[in-house]
């Protein structure tokens, strides 16, 4: 073991380091700068309007952005059990707890496409990744 000099004492081992869950200082600096651009750029509302522009930024947003709010690794347990929610009632799911985590800010997914039954044909195909309809 290493033997440091504090004062007049002489400390066994390495020094106490960064506490447990700080970040270390340039990542905290570089995530202040991020987020102030992020602001004057216009935040929430400008990156909704962007997102919500067409169907590729959209994509963009869920496959790019959203996904690195993810935890890389879920520690736990698990049982599956088949799911009779349909498909609209997962998706207004989705929509509150998104909603929640952005501060309740209120969240538009209708289509803005020409007629009531184009929004209603794009609202219950859903594409994979690959641009196939499932």
């Amino acid at each position: 073991m290493a033997t440091q000099r504090n004062g007049s004492h002489q400390l066994e081992g390495p020094g106490p380091g960064r506490p447990t869950g700080l970040q270390n200082r340039t990542t905290r600096e570089a995530k202040a700068i991020i987020e102030g651009c992020v602001d004057r750029m216009g935040g929430i509302d400008r990156l909704y309007k962007w997102a919500m522009k067409n169907n590729e930024n959209e994509t963009a947003f869920w496959t790019r952005v959203f996904v690195r709010l993810l935890p890389l690794q879920i520690r736990g347990t698990m049982t599956y059990e088949e799911s009779k929610v349909s498909a609209e009632e997962s998706k207004a799911a989705a929509i509150r707890r998104l909603e929640q985590l952005l501060g309740n800010h209120t969240i538009d997914v209708t289509p803005q496409l020409a007629g009531k039954a184009d929004a209603r044909a794009a609202s219950d195909s859903v594409r994979s990744p690959k641009g196939r309809s499932t």
